[in-house]
This record gives C-alpha cells, structure tokens and sequence, in this order.
C-alpha cells in the first residue's frame, strides 16, 4: 500500500480549495453581471412604458385643453359680438328716431324740395317721381313743381322720405331718398367704428 506525505496531500487540497474557490467567484461575477443586466433591461422596459404613457396622458390634457379653449374663445367671441349687434341697433334706432322727428318737423318740407330740385336738374322730362306714400299727399304738389310732365308714384320701398327719380330716357334712377342715404352710412359705419373684435 502507497502512502502519501501529508505535505503533499494538504497542498493538493488547497489547490483543489482554490480551484474550486476560484471557480465559484467566477461563477459569482457572471450571475451578478446577469442579474444586472437584466435590471438594466427590465429599468429600460418600464422607463419606455412610462414615457408612452406619460405622452398618451400628455397629449390627452393637450387635447382637452385645446377644446376648452377653443369653447371659450367662441363663448366670448359670441358674447362680444352680442354686445357689438346690440350696440349697433341701438345706435341705428337712435339715428332713426331723429330722421322721423326731422321728417315730422316744419323743416322737413324745404329739405324734400331742395332734393327734388337738385335732381330735376340731372333728370329729362320723361320721369317719373318716386315718393313716400306719407310725403306723396303732404307734398306731392311742391314737389312735382320742380319737375316738366313727371309724373307722381309711391313708392312703398321709401320708408323714411326723401325722393326718387326714374328718367326713362337716360335709363338712370336718381336716388335722393333718405332710406338709401340712411344705409349707406350704416354701412360706413359697421366698415370704420372699430367695432371688430377677433381673438386668436
């Protein structure tokens, strides 16, 4: 039977210890530098997740936000443009309520006159006089002596006063009514009162 030096046999252990040591923090390192990979990955997985979901939820508020402002920015457009329609009636009706108090007032007559006179002058013989049915039988006989063989009409569209002239030979209307005087200043008035309001 062989015996072994007991030196010998203690080395061989060691190194077999050692080995066996060597190998096993190898196989430490390799399970650690897994385990952390996998926590980088599983970091990365949910910071993704996260940051789809933290731009869904973003978008949404963006979304809602945008329709809130959008709603708003009607509601106040609407309510200014109320106040502006309001505004501007009350000022045409206002307008209005002088022209029929001049219209019913002893100034009236020359004025009507006056505006038949100054289209008797551009009109032919061939005419026809266009009055309201009110200044027709107040002062039809005034007015159709500014004019040579017209004739006398009412003309319902003439609310206000003032006259017309129809001259059939030149094929003109000569507008001096008061209507027509009356709306184009409205509309002066809607394009340079400033009233517009846009909000962006």
């Amino acid at each position: 039977m062989i015996q072994q030096s007991p030196v010998k046999t203690e080395r061989f252990l060691n190194a077999i210890n050692k080995a066996a040591l060597e190998k096993c923090g190898n196989i430490n390192k390799q399970i650690e530098a897994m385990m952390k990979k996998e926590l980088e990955d599983a970091q990365k997985r949910i910071d993704s997740q996260n940051h789809k979901k933290i731009a869904r939820e973003t978008a949404k508020i963006k979304a809602k936000y945008k329709t809130q402002v959008a709603a708003y920015h009607k509601e106040f457009k609407d309510a200014i443009y109320k106040k502006r329609l309001g505004y501007q009636t009350e000022i045409f009706e206002k307008a209005k309520e002088k022209i029929e108090a001049f219209v019913n007032s002893d100034d009236y007559k020359a004025f009507l006159i006056n505006a038949a006179n100054e289209v008797s002058k551009k009109a032919g013989d061939n005419c026809t006089v266009y009055l309201s049915r009110n200044d027709a039988q107040r002062y039809g006989e005034a007015v159709m002596s500014c004019f040579n063989n017209a004739k006398l009409s009412v003309d319902s569209a003439i609310k206000l006063g003032g006259v017309k002239v129809k001259d059939y030979e030149k094929g003109i209307l000569f507008d001096n009514s008061i209507d027509s005087e009356f709306e184009q200043q409205k509309t002066w008035f809607l394009n340079n009162a400033s009233l517009n309001i846009d909000i962006e």
